[in-house]
């Protein structure tokens, strides 16, 4: 009993040792047909290589050029993509800066019409701009009162209500130039101005500051003003004692009658107790006085302005040179794609180079190593398996032949247990043709059933495209017959109308002819007539010229006579 329990675990043993073997009796098959496929590729790559170092070094200068060239695209390829990435960066930046500068330019516009205001004033009128036009080449003309002076623009409708016409009264150094200028104005009858001479106006107010402290007061407006020290007594002339305070309903608590005050809006309060004010459409001054604040802004964004167009016209012009360089690039690329596929053509090169050979050959050489070594450790665990396999026939053997058991019975065990390994070895032999079809079921028969199917599908789509197009060619060859039939029937009517055309066209030379004449018939009378219209003119200028010597005869003559 004992013997046979071993017998059948000896047997368990072997049958499982058998089932490891078969497993990897299947992947070294498996990864032998993966050792002939990169087997093939290497010949096919060696083949293609051999074949280009032949040409290579048959024809050693194409060779050499094609190396270079495509050493060159490369480099160009590279140098495009930087160039595109950077010329996009640039576009980006000047985009920016545009929007930056038209929305500085808006304001730099409004200010710069705020400042203008006061030569618009000036223009405004004739005789006092007359006078200005002379200010550059006489340093004794200095100025309108509006010119010589700032004020913030919170005050300026207050300051411009009281200055009134003298706005523009015109500083000048004496009365001498007054004299001199007021002769000019008469003599030329431009208009009337004007003029303070720095050495005649003598006015000095004493300012109160005791006035300063009553509710709605904000200030005297001679301190409200920022000017020139040698123009005190000017503004002083101008200005007087006058206050400037917040509203009209403040001035009774200040004292109307005892101050000249005028409000923020322009409402006048005069010290005979006079006051005038009311509607005004306007919130703010016209701008004659210059405002400090809005002067010095200008000139910040204008400066900052300027920056902004340099920087503008600078990128604008680095990125002319970006688009061209683009262009340039993309030109030559064109060129040396060119050059590379006539000389892969030329030298029967299917686009792959040695060097792209070369590295296929080692990546392939690495796979097919590590198959190998795959292959070398499933031969020794295999032939482990072997030495396994035959320790235990050998004890199973050993167990038969020592076994004490009735011999009868023993030899029919015999008999079924040989009977039974042939039935395993046929299993084994059908599991290993089974395995052996599923590998090649997956490696050659389905990649060949697939690459069949898709040449399949590219010839039915290319079948149906030349379909299609058999089509639209028929389509096309009948619109193109419809239109001979038609530029036939065309071609008729045309011929018959063709001479009436030429009757047409001879016709209307005739009349053009006729008008040609008539219009040089009209252009000689238009001549004349323009001789005798110079000939009045200079009779006209005769009698004037004669004209003015009987006058001065007669003036003469009519002095003797007194």
């Amino acid at each position: 009993g004992s013997s046979m329990d071993e017998l059948n675990e000896i047997d368990s043993q072997l049958d499982s040792i058998n089932e490891k073997k078969q497993e990897k009796l299947l992947i070294r098959q498996d990864n032998a047909i993966q050792i002939e496929k990169l087997n093939t590729k290497l010949e096919h790559l060696e083949e293609e290589r051999n074949k280009q170092e032949m040409l290579g070094n048959e024809n050693k200068e194409q060779v050499e050029e094609l190396e270079k060239n495509r050493k060159k695209l490369k480099e160009l390829i590279s140098k495009i993509s930087t160039t595109v990435n950077k010329n996009t960066e640039t576009a980006a930046k000047l985009r920016n800066l545009k929007l930056e500068s038209e929305d500085l330019s808006q304001k730099v516009a409004k200010l710069r019409i705020k400042a203008d205001s006061a030569k618009d004033l000036i223009s405004s009128n004739k005789a006092v701009e007359t006078i200005m036009n002379f200010k550059k080449s006489d340093s004794n003309i200095h100025g309108t009162v509006a010119e010589l002076a700032s004020v913030p623009e919170k005050y300026s409708m207050a300051l411009e209500t009281i200055s009134g016409k003298a706005l523009f009264n015109i500083v000048v150094e004496t009365d001498g130039d007054a004299v001199k200028y007021i002769n000019y104005l008469k003599d030329n009858r431009v208009g009337n101005a004007t003029f303070l001479p720095l050495n005649k106006v003598h006015s000095k107010f004493k300012l109160d500051d005791s006035v300063l402290n009553k509710k709605g007061v904000i200030d005297y407006a001679l301190n409200l003003v920022k000017f020139d020290k040698r123009y005190e007594n000017i503004f002083h002339l101008v200005f007087a004692d006058t206050i400037v305070i917040e509203s009209i309903e403040d001035a009774r608590g200040i004292g109307i009658g005892d101050y000249k005050m005028v409000t923020l809006s322009g409402d006048i309060v005069a010290k005979s107790g006079a006051m005038s004010g009311g509607f005004k459409s306007r919130k703010r001054g016209l701008g004659a006085f210059k405002d400090e604040e809005s002067v010095e802004k200008l000139v910040r964004l204008e400066s900052k302005l300027s920056t902004l167009e340099m920087s503008i016209s600078h990128l604008n012009s680095e990125k002319e040179d970006l688009d061209r360089e683009i262009y340039d690039l993309r030109q030559e690329k064109m060129q040396v794609e060119s050059e590379v596929l006539k000389l892969e053509k030329l030298l029967s090169i299917n686009g792959a180079d040695i060097d792209e050979i070369n590295s296929n050959i080692e990546a392939i050489l690495g796979d097919k190593s590590v198959i190998e070594a795959s292959l070398k450790k499933l031969d020794r665990d295999i032939a482990e398996l072997d030495l396994e396999l035959e320790k235990l026939n050998k004890k199973k053997a050993n167990l038969k032949s020592s076994s004490k058991e009735d011999g009868g019975v023993y030899n029919l065990i015999n008999e079924k247990e040989e009977a039974r390994d042939l039935l395993k070895e046929k299993i084994m032999a059908i599991k290993a043709e089974l395995g052996t079809k599923k590998i090649q079921l997956e490696n050659v028969v389905e990649p060949e059933i697939k690459s069949l199917e898709k040449i399949k599908e590219e010839s039915d789509n290319a079948m149906i495209k030349i379909r299609d197009l058999i089509d639209s060619l028929n389509s096309e060859i009948k619109s193109l017959e419809n239109e001979l039939v038609e530029n036939k029937k065309q071609e008729k009517l045309l011929s018959k109308d063709h001479k009436q055309f030429i009757e047409k066209r001879d016709k209307f030379r005739e009349d053009i002819k006729k008008i040609e004449e008539k219009y040089s018939k009209e252009y000689e009378k238009y001549e004349k007539q323009k001789e005798n219209i110079n000939t009045i003119r200079y009779q006209i200028n005769e009698y004037v010229s004669l004209n003015e010597a009987l006058n001065k005869d007669l003036e003469f003559l009519y002095e003797q006579i007194k």
